[in-house]
């Protein structure tokens, strides 16, 4: 993953969050997500500054968490024929 892929994932991240806070019920949204993960009210400013330390390491220890060898899932809607998608 280049340097621009992860500046410009970021970018987009932290104005969904922005723009997500104009909404009140986007906002009651996040105030509520905040209390149950974290236990407390977690500022605007305190999550962009979160998504601002993420860099080339921090996204390939989370691929390797999340796709790693353990296995995934696959989701459809509709026929899907397994042949192919099976081991």
């Amino acid at each position: 993953m280049r340097a621009e892929e992860i500046e410009s994932a970021k970018a987009q991240v932290k104005g969904g969050i922005v723009f997500g806070i104009e909404n009140p019920e986007s906002r009651m949204f996040q105030l509520i997500q905040s209390d149950v993960y974290h236990g407390r009210y977690v500022t605007c400013a305190e999550i962009l500054r979160s998504i601002e330390r993420v860099n080339r390491r921090a996204v390939t220890e989370a691929a390797e968490r999340y796709l790693g060898d353990g296995g995934l899932t696959y989701t459809t809607c509709g026929p899907i024929p397994l042949k192919g998608l099976v081991h």
